[in-house]
């Protein structure tokens, strides 16, 4: 389909409602991945403005067929190799992604140099935490005049519908230090090591956060200038939170070293969730303290998912249509502006609060 979209992981969680968004806003899709049929039914379900094909991210051959005669192309799939990212940018498209991992996006931002030769305009961690999160942490920043501290906070259910690949990502964390910044220097820490009370939303209250390695926190000491950056994050109902907590404290740390162990926590972790099914809420609170004081975000929200589409959705309409996106390769708090982006999330139901403290 010339001049589609190409939607990699189009049938996935969150790539067939981002699918179904762009397709309802009038644009013409291929919905793409490993699994011809799930790809062929996913396309037939969406009408006449989409179509379909088999890619396998990992092969190089295939990505490059997949991406002849389209206008852009969305990631909603972990790539270890990155074959389709840079496919994108050497044929100069629009890219965005929605994936999380450190090591993916650091991938991408080398890129930039090839980015603005091609004139491909890309970005990056286009959903919820990154995504979202990050706008909200530019708006806190500008109220205050920049960015010294940044704090960002992440309370999801354990009942709401996750991809295994988000929740494999999150296990894989926990057992590894990594770095963050404080106070202008980088140091170790690990996932659950530090904990917290804060303040969601006026409907959701206080609650118990712990420290983990989430993307968003390792670039903005380069995207906001912060001296400080560390990200928290907690589960609902508050007992899963703590023993999550208590697990790790007493060993577990050790044991998801192990991949069948992580496999274990993952199906585990579904049964917990099956309990809870349908307690879908999710909040965000970000701080941000500068040379004007200390600002606040909250965003309070139903799906992580349905979330994640919306997000990627208006994000990827911003860099589509927006000339004042230049060629390169963005994070959101870079190019996504707060004023267009805000408004169009509350009216799915996504308000963003900001003020100063």
């Amino acid at each position: 389909m010339t001049r589609a979209i190409l939607i990699v992981g189009g049938y996935g969680d969150v790539g067939g409602l981002l699918a179904a968004e762009l397709v309802a806003a009038g644009h013409s899709v291929v919905v793409a991945g490993r699994n011809e049929d799930k790809a062929r039914t996913m396309a037939a379900s969406l009408g006449d403005l989409a179509g379909w094909c088999r890619v396998d991210v990992d092969d190089a051959d295939m990505v490059a067929a997949a991406l002849d005669g389209v206008a852009a192309a969305i990631g909603c799939i972990d790539q270890r190799d990155c074959h389709l990212l840079r496919g994108a940018v050497e044929r100069g498209l629009v890219y965005v992604d929605v994936t999380a991992g450190r090591q993916f996006i650091e991938a991408g931002l080398a890129l930039m140099p090839e980015a603005c030769s091609t004139g491909a305009r890309v970005l990056l961690g286009a959903g919820l935490t990154p995504g979202l999160i990050n706008v909200m942490a530019r708006a806190c920043a500008d109220a205050v005049g920049a960015a010294r501290e940044v704090h960002t906070h992440g309370l999801f259910s354990a009942g709401d519908v996750y991809g295994r690949a988000a929740l494999r990502f999150m296990l894989a964390a926990i057992p590894e230090p990594y770095p963050i910044t404080d106070n202008g220097a980088s140091r170790l820490v690990r996932c659950y090591d530090a904990s917290k009370k804060v303040d969601f939303s006026k409907s959701v209250g206080a609650r118990r956060v712990w420290r983990f390695a989430y993307p968003d926190q390792f670039f903005y000491p380069r995207t906001l200038g912060a001296h400080t950056s560390v990200s928290w994050f907690s589960l609902d109902p508050p007992w899963v939170g703590r023993l999550n907590a208590v697990m790790v404290g007493l060993g577990g740390r050790f044991f998801l070293r192990s991949r069948r162990v992580r496999e274990g926590a993952l199906r585990m972790f579904e049964a917990v969730g099956s309990r809870y099914q349908g307690q879908d809420a999710l909040s965000f609170a970000v701080e941000v303290s500068g040379p004007e004081g200390t600002a606040r975000a909250t965003v309070s929200g139903h799906g992580e998912g349905p979330g994640t589409a919306i997000s990627a959705a208006l994000m990827f309409r911003t860099i589509w249509d927006g000339q004042s996106v230049p060629a390169g390769v963005w994070l959101p708090e870079q190019v996504i502006d707060v004023g267009d982006f805000f408004p169009a999330m509350s009216a799915r139901g996504w308000h963003v609060e900001v003020g100063r403290t």
